[in-house]
C-alpha cells in the first residue's frame, strides 16, 4: 500500500527548484524596473510643474510690458481646503477697475512650493506666507516694489527626490532656472 502512494507522488508533475528561481529572479527584475519608471515619471512631472509655473511667471511679465491699459499679476497661494497650492494669472483694464481671472494652475497635492526667507527655505503656507504675488512695472519690467514675487523658490515632490530652484530677480524681473 506504501508503494501505491509512492507512485502516485512520483507520477505527479511539477515545478523545479530552479525553475521556480529563474521565475522569482524575473519577476524581481520586472518589480526594479517599474519602479524606475514610476521615479522617472515623478520626475518629469516636477519638470513640468516648475515649467509651467515659471512659463506663467514669464508670460505675465510680457504681457504687462505689451499692454499699457492693463494690469497683469500672478499671484500664488496654498489652499488647506483642498491641500494645494493654486497660481492664480489675473488681469484688471483700467487703474481702478476690478482683477478678473484669465488662468487657473493647481499643482498636484504631491507638489510642494517653497521660498527662501534668507535662512531656510519656507513653505509657502500659512503662516510663513498667505499669498505670494507676482507684479511687474510695465516699462523696465523689475518686480514692484508693492509685490513680494522677487527672490528664490524651491519646487519638489514628496513622489521623488528631484528638487528644482529658481529665482525671481527684483531688478529686472528675469527668471533664473538652477538645475
Amino acid at each position: 500500500m506504501c508503494d501505491k502512494s509512492w507512485n502516485i507522488i512520483k507520477g505527479q508533475e511539477g515545478y523545479t527548484l530552479i525553475e521556480m528561481i529563474i521565475v522569482m529572479a524575473l519577476l524581481a527584475i520586472a518589480i526594479g524596473l517599474s519602479g524606475f519608471g514610476l521615479n522617472t515619471l515623478y520626475t518629469n512631472n516636477i519638470n513640468t510643474y516648475s515649467n509651467q509655473l515659471i512659463s506663467e511667471i514669464k508670460l505675465v511679465q510680457t504681457k504687462e510690458m505689451a499692454s499699457k491699459d492693463k494690469d497683469y499679476r500672478l499671484t500664488l497661494a496654498y489652499d488647506s481646503t483642498i491641500e494645494q497650492y493654486i497660481g492664480t494669472t489675473l488681469v484688471r483694464t483700467g487703474a481702478t477697475g476690478t482683477y478678473s481671472t484669465l488662468k487657473t494652475i493647481r499643482f498636484p497635492k504631491k507638489v510642494s512650493i517653497k521660498k527662501w526667507d534668507g535662512t531656510a527655505y519656507k513653505d509657502i503656507q500659512p503662516p510663513n506666507h498667505t499669498l505670494i504675488s507676482f507684479e511687474f512695472d510695465s516699462t523696465s519690467g523689475q518686480v514692484k516694489n508693492t509685490a513680494n514675487g522677487d527672490g528664490k523658490y524651491e519646487i519638489s515632490s514628496t513622489a521623488s527626490s528631484r528638487v528644482i530652484e529658481f529665482e525671481v530677480i527684483k531688478q529686472n524681473g528675469r527668471v533664473v532656472m538652477d538645475e
